[in-house]
C-alpha cells in the first residue's frame, strides 16, 4: 500500500501546481485525501485514502487505508447508466450514457457525515451534498477515458446531486478485496461511482470523522488527487 507522510501531504496539496487549502491548525482537523494509483477499472479497493490530521497533543498524524475512488465493473462499467447533467464545456444540459468517475479536484465542504444509519447499508457515511464533477464513461472497457464527457450537478438542486457518497464497500467485518460482483445470478453493486473501502478499513476513518465532528461540525472536504501529482 502506497504510504505518505504529513509532510508530503501537506506539501504537495498546498503545492503550486494543485493549490488546494490543507488544514493544519487544531486536533482533528480533518485532511481526507484520496489517491487514484491509475486509470485502471479493476474491480478492487487499489486506491487508497490518507487521512492527515494533528492528535490531541498536535502531532502530525497519518491514516492510510485502502480505498476505491473508481466505480464497479459488474453492475456499472460494464453497463453504464443514462443519465443527465451539466456539460462542463458547454455549461449546457444533455442526457448521456456513462459510469461516473469522480474528477480529481478538491470538493471543498462538500461531505456531510451521517451516523448511526438505519437504512440502507445500515453503518455510517459521508453524504455528497454540494455539487462534483464526473467523467461519463461509455467504453465499457477496463480503462477510465480521459476524453469522456465531463458532468457536474452544480445548480441542479440537492434532490439531483449525482450522489457519489462515500460508504463501505463490504458486509460488516469483511476485508474485501472485490467491489461488485455476481451471487445467485444477480449483481451485488457496492458503487457505481462512490468513494470508499471494505468495512474493516472504512470504520477506522468514521472513527476519525466521529472526533472531527464533535469539534468542527459534520461537514468535510475531500481532496481527489492522482499518484502523479506526488512526483
Amino acid at each position: 500500500m502506497i504510504t505518505r507522510t504529513y509532510e508530503e501531504l501537506a506539501d504537495t496539496i498546498t503545492s503550486s501546481k494543485l493549490n488546494y487549502k490543507f488544514f493544519d491548525k487544531g486536533a482533528y482537523n480533518l485532511n481526507v485525501i484520496a489517491e487514484r494509483k491509475d486509470d485502471v477499472f479493476d474491480n478492487a479497493p487499489s486506491d487508497v485514502l490518507h487521512v492527515a490530521y494533528r492528535d490531541e497533543k498536535l502531532k502530525p498524524k497519518v491514516l492510510t487505508i485502502k480505498w476505491t475512488t473508481m466505480p464497479g465493473t459488474v453492475g456499472a462499467v460494464y453497463t453504464p447508466i443514462t443519465t443527465g447533467g451539466i456539460n462542463v464545456k458547454t455549461g449546457k444540459w444533455e442526457v448521456v450514457t456513462g459510469v461516473a468517475a469522480l474528477v480529481e479536484a478538491q470538493y471543498l465542504k462538500t461531505y456531510k457525515y451521517v451516523k448511526n444509519v438505519d437504512y440502507w447499508l445500515k453503518y455510517s457515511f459521508l453524504q455528497q451534498v454540494k455539487p462534483v464533477m464526473v467523467y461519463r464513461d461509455s467504453n465499457r472497457d477496463n480503462i477510465l477515458n480521459r476524453t469522456a464527457v465531463i458532468h457536474t450537478d452544480e445548480g441542479l438542486g440537492q434532490a439531483n446531486l449525482f450522489k457519489i457518497h462515500q460508504h463501505i464497500m463490504s458486509p460488516k467485518g469483511v476485508d474485501s478485496n472485490v467491489l461488485n460482483y455476481i451471487y445467485n445470478n444477480k449483481p451485488v453493486v457496492y458503487t457505481m461511482g462512490c468513494q470508499g473501502s471494505p468495512e474493516p478499513s472504512f470504520k477506522k476513518y468514521i472513527e476519525l470523522v466521529d472526533k472531527s465532528a464533535k469539534l468542527y461540525g459534520d461537514i468535510l472536504t475531500y481532496t481527489l488527487v492522482g499518484s502523479s501529482d506526488f512526483k
